[in-house]
């Protein structure tokens, strides 16, 4: 399990189904309200699904399980524990977001690409260049994180005109409101 700030993933088989999927998400077209956060949840048993606790925001993932609390689950928290919880922002998309969440490289890759936050974007050399002193990360794996953000439509990319051919990538709107959430 890995705690992501305000959402909880957990990876494997065995993390329980908490609706059958037919729930739109946070920010969809229903009017319900958006599940809690999840700071700190041990296990997500087949229990707290069937009592209403938590909620699966990307339910068809086979890893890498997104759960947040519902109303229940916060209130339940609240009382238990004394600890207030905040809805979750209606401007992530969590399925996205579990994508970047569990990969180690295309989260890393992510932030740095928003702590670069330069106007004409950044190559993936010098994206590299500015990981490997604390995460040694080759090239080829930050060019697959690099177009695989891209294909999510968190990341666009672009060449300078004149004689520059590499590509300069910059975060969406859409990878800019996930990596804000993973700095929480």
């Amino acid at each position: 399990m890995v705690e992501t700030g305000s959402a909880t993933v957990c990876g494997g088989a065995g993390a329980a189904k908490a609706d059958d999927g037919q729930r739109d998400l946070p920010g969809g077209p229903t009017d319900q309200p958006a599940p809690a956060t999840a700071r700190r949840v041990v296990h997500h048993g087949p229990t707290q699904g069937a009592r209403g606790l938590a909620v699966c925001l990307n339910p068809k993932h086979v890893t890498g399980k997104l759960y947040a609390l519902t109303e229940t689950g916060r209130e339940s928290r609240e009382k238990a524990f004394g600890l207030v919880s905040v809805p979750l922002p209606r401007d992530v998309d969590w399925r996205r977001y579990a994508q970047v969440a569990r990969a180690q490289v295309r989260r890393l890759v992510l932030l740095e690409l928003a702590a670069a936050n330069l106007p004409g974007g950044v190559t993936a050399s010098a994206l590299r260049k500015s990981l490997r002193d604390q995460h040694p990360i080759g090239l080829n794996p930050t060019i697959r994180a690099l177009k695989e953000l891209e294909q999510a439509g968190l990341a666009d990319s672009h060449t300078l005109e004149g004689g520059d051919k590499r590509r300069r990538y910059v975060l969406t709107t859409s990878g800019a409101a996930i990596a804000r959430q993973l700095l929480r």
